[in-house]
């Protein structure tokens, strides 16, 4: 979902909702497994110094994000992991694939492609975020930690030459209710039928 301000007023306006939480969006998700249903939270690194982000960089690219699901800073200062939080609703069968529904609660970048592939659910066509088995860990982990980044650095990966399995589909703020009246690609009767 996009939302546009008019003036001034109203994007200070819609920021302090999101910096307070009143912001809540709706997504629909096409994985590869069935994630928990319920509330997921990692923390997620998002770099605040340099000496940070330059690690980060080298160890993954500028693109993946790594979740973590215990307190171990792996050699990033304290301030650069902010936490993560989305509900996983409910999820269906669709043959090979699972349409899952979500809402996000925290809203970072990529949050909703680390976390179901931290749950080993990743998004379909999403070459970005691999499963569990294919991700890199960092030293000092254990296999009950975190998913992170595909191997290669994202710098050998192409773009993707098709939607991936996620689509924003509701935003909810101040009492008003929007949405998209367009289904997700997958359950389009036009690309469901190819």
């Amino acid at each position: 979902c996009l939302v546009l301000a008019k003036n001034l007023k109203a994007k200070n306006q819609f920021g302090n909702w999101l910096a307070r939480h009143k912001v809540h969006k709706r997504y629909h998700a096409l994985t590869l497994q069935a994630p928990p249903r319920g509330n997921l939270r990692h923390d997620m690194l998002v770099p605040r110094t340099q000496n940070d982000r330059r690690r980060a960089d080298e160890l993954f690219g500028p693109g993946p994000r790594l979740l973590r699901k215990d307190k171990n800073n792996r050699g990033f200062s304290p301030e650069s992991w902010k936490p993560c939080k989305l509900i996983v609703h409910s999820f269906t069968s669709m043959g090979s694939y699972f349409h899952v529904e979500i809402t996000l609660i925290s809203g970072r970048p990529h949050q909703i492609r680390a976390q179901l592939a931290a749950c080993d659910a990743p998004l379909v066509d999403d070459a970005l975020y691999l499963s569990g088995q294919d991700a890199v860990l960092l030293p000092n982990t254990n296999n009950n930690d975190l998913i992170l980044a595909p191997p290669a650095r994202t710098s050998d990966l192409k773009a993707p030459n098709k939607a991936i399995g996620l689509a924003a589909t509701e935003i909810h703020f101040a009492g008003r209710h929007a949405s998209i009246r367009i289904p997700p690609w997958w359950l389009n009767k036009e690309f469901s039928s190819q």
